[in-house]
């Protein structure tokens, strides 16, 4: 059955394969190679590209923007004027982009290499409430044992634009179950949340005892503290849903977060330069089915959304001329 949307196939010289797809710069598959040598797709999804377009709210794999994660009350002032933005968060905020974000969107893509792919996009003035025409580029590219992606954009006014990708990972490669995945994250506070998940403004001293339940610092199983966390985990639907803020603030030459799975002997490490990462784990997922007729159940994967602190309205800001640019790497190894 021919695909709806270009679905472009990438490799390393490490046996490590990535399929992207132009609907919403999606990352489709992620082949990994375990102990054993057998290749295991360590990301959740469908298998057809047509079937993200209703993607049950989960954003699977996709790029998303212009400003990831949540804007409260859909309104924000920019330079002294207020826009408002589309409420698609329960009515009442702003998530993700919009309505019809860049996970909705169809890009062009560029294959560079056998193992690099570039998309781009032109999000034109009012998009979804945002000023600016803005101009997006992510390129794909797999560098030995290791996926990156790097984010490019340019407005011509000052406008919001925090971009990240959306992969929810299982490095047991089989969609079920992620508890027992050990994670890390080199972060030593957590931006509190309300109850509609838009941030106080506060953190929460990821260093101290009485925190422990929110705390990756020591590595522990994803699922060890899911039960302990309080009001605060049960607003995000009983697991993480929240923004870490890396310890030092960015820093792209070590790991900021890790997840192993014994299980399949697969090791990730994300390296960033953006000072903080949106952990998610699922806590929505019902049931439906993915890739293979799995049912995903709730925390049946991980997301490490890189991004900048999602607090200050600063961060987000992209001035007029200037060039929006990041990167994330996700590397592999095997233990």
């Amino acid at each position: 059955m021919a695909e709806k949307y270009e679905c472009i196939l990438l490799r390393s010289d490490c046996g490590i394969e990535a399929e992207v797809c132009t609907f919403g710069a999606r990352l489709k598959r992620l082949l990994v190679p375990d102990t054993d040598g057998k290749k295991r797709d360590v990301i959740l999804g469908f298998d057809a590209s047509e079937e993200y377009e209703n993607d049950h709210g989960t954003y699977f794999g996709a790029t998303v923007g212009r400003v990831a994660n949540r804007i409260g009350g859909g309104h924000f002032t920019l330079e002294g004027k207020e826009y408002f933005l589309a409420k698609n968060d329960n009515g009442v905020n702003h998530l993700h982009g919009g309505n019809v974000g860049f996970d909705k969107r169809v890009w062009n893509v560029e294959k560079l290499s056998e193992s690099a792919a570039r998309f781009t996009y032109v999000s034109e003035d009012g998009e979804e409430g945002y000023p600016g025409k803005l101009a997006v580029s992510v390129t794909f590219s797999l560098e030995g044992r290791a996926l990156q992606i790097e984010y490019r954009a340019k407005s011509d006014i000052t406008t919001l634009c925090a971009l990240t990708n959306h992969a929810y990972f299982n490095l047991d490669g089989d969609g079920g179950s992620a508890c027992e995945h050990e994670i890390f994250i080199d972060a030593d506070s957590m931006t509190i949340v309300d109850d509609e998940l838009i941030p106080t403004g506060e953190r929460l001293d990821l260093t101290k005892p009485e925190n422990a339940a929110f705390g990756f610092l020591k590595p522990h199983t994803l699922g060890e503290y899911l039960d302990k966390g309080g009001e605060l985990m049960e607003i995000a639907n009983g697991g993480y849903d929240f923004s870490y803020n890396f310890a030092g603030g960015a820093d792209e030459s070590k790991p900021r977060a890790t997840a192993y799975s014994r299980k399949s002997g697969i090791k990730m490490s994300v390296y960033t330069d953006l000072p903080s990462m949106q952990f998610y784990t699922g806590n929505f997922l019902d049931g439906f089915k993915g890739k293979a007729g799995q049912a995903y159940q709730k925390h049946a994967a991980f997301c490490m959304e890189t991004q900048c602190d999602i607090a200050d309205i600063s961060q987000r800001t992209l001035k007029a001329g200037e060039e929006y640019n990041t990167r994330t790497r996700y590397e592999f190894d095997l233990l």
